[in-house]
């Protein structure tokens, strides 16, 4: 359940940083490269962390 709501809470602010940048700037300039919340939960806790369950989970919402 922890996995759930920390993969929410980064795809939530990815996307409000997202819309800023959109807002901001215009339409073709959205586009940011690996920043997908699985790949940030991978990199920052490790895979140990996360354990074996979660890893096939979180790969099935990788870009």
């Amino acid at each position: 359940m922890w996995v759930i709501l920390i993969f929410l809470g980064i795809y939530g602010c990815s996307a409000i940083g997202i819309t800023k940048i959109r807002s901001g700037l215009g339409l073709p300039v959205h586009e940011i490269l690996f920043l997908d919340p699985s790949r940030t939960m991978v990199t920052t806790m490790g895979s140990r962390a996360l354990g074996p369950r979660n890893l096939t989970i979180l790969s099935f919402f990788m870009d």
